[in-house]
């Protein structure tokens, strides 16, 4: 996970526009708490909160996204697939941020492997509303945004220091 809430709240703006939730609610996210009510409630339908056990796999490299996964109280790892079958873990992804990126960017599939870490909860939205709330709801496309880039630097210097990225590639990740 990326630090602190007060840092993490900073990439979705003031503290204050945050959307109430208490501390001990099985639902909270920090993305979906950011967002605007307008935006919130036209996704809250489309919010499935499911509980994911330890060691499930959300997906594997080159697996069309059907869900966007905003963790709440589990946390989610990204493993990277290198092609001659080695892995590394690149991030680990909890409350503060989303797993689908790729589906912010337009993308469908993954690089990737989704693996959870330790068990607990997540809202899980369909990939088509998603896409379909994108154009509505610039706030969501922007916190998406702003929570992978956060973590870009994060998992290109794992790359590096595991020897499966060499300092001249580049190496798109959707989480």
């Amino acid at each position: 996970m990326i630090g602190n809430t007060t840092a993490v709240r900073s990439l979705f703006g003031h503290a204050g526009h945050l959307r109430s939730i208490p501390s001990d609610d099985i639902g909270k996210n920090l993305i979906i708490a950011a967002l605007p009510e307008a935006d919130y409630e036209r996704l809250r339908p489309h919010l499935e909160l499911i509980y994911l056990p330890a060691g499930s796999t959300l997906y594997e490299p080159n697996e069309r996204l059907s869900h966007a996964y905003f963790p709440t109280t589990c946390v989610i790892a990204l493993i990277a697939v290198m092609e001659n079958g080695t892995s590394a873990q690149l991030a680990l992804t909890g409350y503060e941020g989303l797993i689908g990126t790729s589906l912010l960017m337009g993308g469908g599939t993954k690089s990737n492997r989704g693996l959870v870490q330790c068990a607990g909860y997540a809202y899980r939205l369909p990939a088509s509303i998603l896409r379909r709330e994108l154009p509505l709801s610039g706030n969501l496309h922007r916190y998406g945004l702003r929570f992978m880039y956060a973590l870009s630097p994060k998992w290109a210097k794992r790359l590096r220091a595991t020897g499966t990225m060499p300092l001249t590639s580049s190496y798109a990740v959707g989480y």
